[in-house]
């Protein structure tokens, strides 16, 4: 009896698409182009973390 579950991987997908696509809002957004590169860092380090777990 495994009682491991395993990560959705459909899920996974659309949060990242749901990721990559909030990045481009905001950096659409911000005209500031320092703040603009910040927060797609972070937004990228997210996504990636997301990728990583569905391995």
């Amino acid at each position: 009896m495994d009682d491991k579950r395993k990560p959705d991987n459909k899920r996974a997908n659309i949060s990242f698409l749901f990721i990559v696509l909030l990045g481009y809002l905001i950096g659409f957004a911000i005209k500031r182009v320092q703040l603009g590169l910040i927060l797609g860092l972070v937004l990228g380090i997210l996504a990636s973390g997301l990728l990583a777990r569905r391995r």
